[in-house]
């Protein structure tokens, strides 16, 4: 399966396919930060894993989160 074959891409594939990857990685960081908030930069990391490996477990992307990232899943410290 290729990136563009989940279905989550397929939602405005023209619109993914000409985003640079840089973009889509600072669009979920202010998504995983709710804009940006500097209280909340610390958990970006694991916030973005962890929505992986939910995405993953669910069958939404094949591509399962790597071994030396998996200790950030359910890293995120609640407020």
């Amino acid at each position: 399966m290729s990136k563009l074959q989940n279905e989550y891409a397929s939602v405005a594939r023209d619109i993914y396919e000409d985003t640079p990857k840089a973009v889509f990685a600072a669009i979920a960081v202010s998504y995983a930060t709710v804009g940006g908030e500097l209280i909340r930069l610390g958990d970006t990391a694991a916030r973005l894993v962890t929505e992986w490996d939910v995405l993953h477990r669910n069958g939404i992307v094949p591509q399962p989160v790597p071994a030396n990232l998996r200790r950030l899943i359910g890293k995120v410290v609640e407020e």
